[in-house]
């Protein structure tokens, strides 16, 4: 039995099977643009855009809606029981798989990281920026402040690539003419509804770190979350807890503290590089 989970306003509920969607949607308690989730999602999805949950068509296998919702109304405290979310269970830092496709990104999905240092002649050390959008990417080429040899990385990638590897450099013919860096961003994911928060690790440390990412990360200032631990896609720890100091909205950078950090964690953390 696939176990899924739903969102209705700011709560995260399940898990519940594919029939109690069903019941759900067809009570209008859920609806198409509802976000759902089940291990191996990358994202949550709206529900409408995920293939097996077309309850939309149910209609047309010979039982109308109305008869299905007087045979809900049957079964109402067995839904309510399913959907309500569990009590005194401490949330577990999230689990995701990253499927990159360069014919899926939109132009202003804030997904790209650049390391700046290898490219650049007098460059003392190295340093990651970001995210950015494609277009921010194609504005900073035009205008010479990155060229075919800046470094970039999106979640879901092998690992840094040279930008004249990827779509981004008209001619390129799907072929990477020079290996990636073996060097591979951390990276962390922390939990929030509807949407993971995914940053890159900039600075790294058992103890003090910095972090790149966009989103609300101002409503966590001074409180303590749970990140799951990536080195590129590998899922290395779970819940490690990091507490937020101060988040840069304008450079998108995340000053925090790691807490607890177990052997394995701190192993990958001095081991990081940029």
């Amino acid at each position: 039995m696939v176990n899924w989970y739903y969102v209705v306003g700011s709560e995260r509920i399940g898990p519940v099977d594919v029939e109690t969607l069903k019941k759900l949607f067809l009570k209008d308690e859920i609806t198409l643009d509802t976000y759902v989730w089940k291990k191996g999602f990358q994202n949550w999805e709206r529900l409408k855009e995920v293939s097996e949950l077309r309850f939309d068509d149910y209609d047309s296998a010979g039982e109308t809606i109305k008869a299905m919702v007087e045979e809900i109304k049957k079964t109402e405290p067995a839904i309510a029981k399913a959907q309500a979310p569990v009590k005194n269970e401490e949330p577990q830092s999230p689990e995701i798989n990253f499927n990159f496709d360069w014919r899926k990104v939109k132009d202003k999905d804030e997904l790209f990281f650049v390391r700046i240092g290898k490219d650049r002649k007098n460059y003392d050390g190295s340093d990651i920026f970001g995210p950015y959008t494609l277009v921010e990417l194609k504005e900073a080429m035009s205008e010479k402040r990155m060229n075919f040899q800046t470094l970039i990385f999106s979640p879901g990638m092998s690992s840094w690539t040279k930008i004249q590897d990827t779509p981004l450099n008209e001619n390129y013919n799907g072929v990477n003419q020079t290996l990636g860096i073996a060097e591979v961003p951390l990276i962390l994911v922390f939990n929030y509804s509807p949407l993971p928060l995914i940053t890159v690790v900039k600075k790294a440390g058992t103890k003090d770190g910095v972090l790149l990412g966009s989103g609300p990360f101002v409503e966590f200032q001074n409180q303590t979350i749970k990140a799951t631990l990536y080195v590129g896609s590998e899922m290395k720890v779970k819940n490690v807890r990091v507490k937020i100091h101060n988040y840069d909205k304008k450079d998108q950078s995340i000053e925090c503290q790691f807490l607890d950090l177990d052997q394995d964690a701190k192993r990958i953390m001095l081991n990081h590089a940029v």
